[in-house]
């Protein structure tokens, strides 16, 4: 036998605590026991069982690539992202969408085509994604796409990306149509740092008006719906600050698990950052491990890692379609014609693109990466980043998994996450 590649060690005390990366598990020894691994049968067994050690001849790269690779081609279900528009009537001014929020409404030709492909795949469970710009602009569009696939007897479920400013009364009370299992509702925080940044086009702010919507959806129907908080160096407190507000609001749609809040990062991946507020990987590390030595909820990271997933920027079966039918990799890429694959009207698709974005800058050819012991955790990165870097020649963005180099450092906290469970 051998050590895993992927096994990190921590001492405190007198023991060891050990994190193996690709199996996930998790142990606590005595030093003396870790020190007679190599004689002892009795732990050099329960070691290998856990996946600390290995077999001599196991390729470990080889196995981590292709357990990578197996969820890419897991075709099970269909994903389908959809924006009914790209149009949006927010003026956020991190939107990763810039200028390229122009297009207008779907056509009936876009709505026949897709109807069309996910009607193809009906022997699959299909789930669909409502997206934007702001989607319920478009909410016939998403009404009538839902009302002929439940006719055409195809099994799907959706959830909804929205801002929550048109969750009025009216659409909610017809939300049953999309067969819908969940809302994501974009927040900034509290009053003050929300209508700074998230208010209407023409200044006009909005809390006050998704908060009454949200009370609404909660009353009327049973969808999960989670408040995420984007977070920037302007409303670092946001998170925090909106969870205690709900809590205190929505006390018992928050016990019963109905409304959650969670929170993401603003990162500087595409040119925006021109005052200089959005977060390094290395400041979230920072910001997280603060809270966890003082005992506090990490809304930085988590510090229990999950084996990387091929996202849908690489999956073959995630069909990503903005307004107009065009089709791309990743949501991000939404109306960005550089990264158009092909459209669903006219079912073209560029092969040569879509193979790129499955295959190019792949991860397990990067003597970087293959080297890394975190790989099996970050999988290598955002792919979009990764082609981003390659463009820049190295400048941006960093891809890097906010673990790099600090797992040891984690294995307390994630020790102490795991015995609280």
């Amino acid at each position: 036998m051998k050590q895993s590649y992927y096994t990190f060690t921590f001492a405190i005390g007198t023991d060891i605590l050990l994190y193996n990366a690709m199996s996930g598990a998790l142990a606590k020894l005595p030093k003396e026991a870790w020190e007679a691994r190599e004689t002892d049968v009795s732990v050099s067994d329960a070691l290998k069982e856990q996946g600390f050690f290995i077999d001599e001849d196991v390729d470990e790269l080889a196995l981590c690539k292709f357990k990578y690779y197996q969820g890419m081609f897991a075709h099970k279900d269909f994903v389908v992202m959809i924006a009914p528009t790209m149009q949006c009537n927010f003026s956020c001014p991190y939107c990763f969408e810039g200028e390229h929020k122009r297009a207008g409404l779907m056509d009936d030709a876009v709505e026949d085509a897709l109807v069309e492909v996910m009607v193809a795949h009906k022997k699959k469970k299909i789930h669909i994604t409502w997206y934007g710009g702001e989607p319920l602009l478009g909410f016939k569009r998403m009404l009538s796409i839902s009302q002929r696939l439940a006719k055409e007897g195809v099994d799907y479920d959706s959830r909804i990306l929205t801002n929550g400013s048109l969750l009025s009364e009216e659409k909610i009370a017809r939300l049953d149509i999309l067969h819908l299992d969940a809302v994501q509702i974009s927040m900034d925080g509290i009053a003050g740092d929300h209508d700074r940044r998230r208010c209407y086009k023409n200044g006009t702010p909005s809390f006050q008006h998704i908060i009454t919507n949200l009370s609404l959806l909660l009353k009327r129907t049973d969808v999960k719906v989670n408040v995420k908080v984007a977070l920037d160096k302007q409303n670092a407190g946001g998170y925090n600050e909106l969870k205690a507000f709900l809590s205190e609001r929505f006390p018992s749609y928050v016990k019963s698990g109905q409304l959650y809040v969670s929170c993401s990062h603003v990162l500087d991946k595409t040119g925006f950052d021109t005052c200089a507020t959005c977060y390094t990987r290395e400041e979230l590390f920072r910001n997280g491990i603060a809270c966890l030595e003082a005992g506090q909820e990490n809304p930085w990271f988590s510090p229990e890692p999950q084996p990387a997933r091929a996202c849908m920027f690489r999956q073959p079966f995630s069909l990503n379609v903005d307004s107009e039918g065009y089709m791309y990799h990743c949501m991000e890429q939404f109306g960005n014609p550089r990264y158009r694959i092909g459209n669903i009207k006219n079912k073209s698709v560029n092969f040569s693109r879509l193979a790129q974005g499955m295959f190019a800058k792949d991860p397990f050819d990067d003597p970087e990466c293959r080297n890394c012991k975190v790989l099996p955790l970050c999988g290598g990165g955002c792919p979009m980043d990764r082609l981003k870097h390659a463009e820049t020649d190295g400048k941006e963005p960093d891809y890097c998994s906010i673990y790099r180099g600090h797992i040891e450092q984690l294995i307390p906290y994630m020790y102490k996450s795991y015995k609280k469970k």
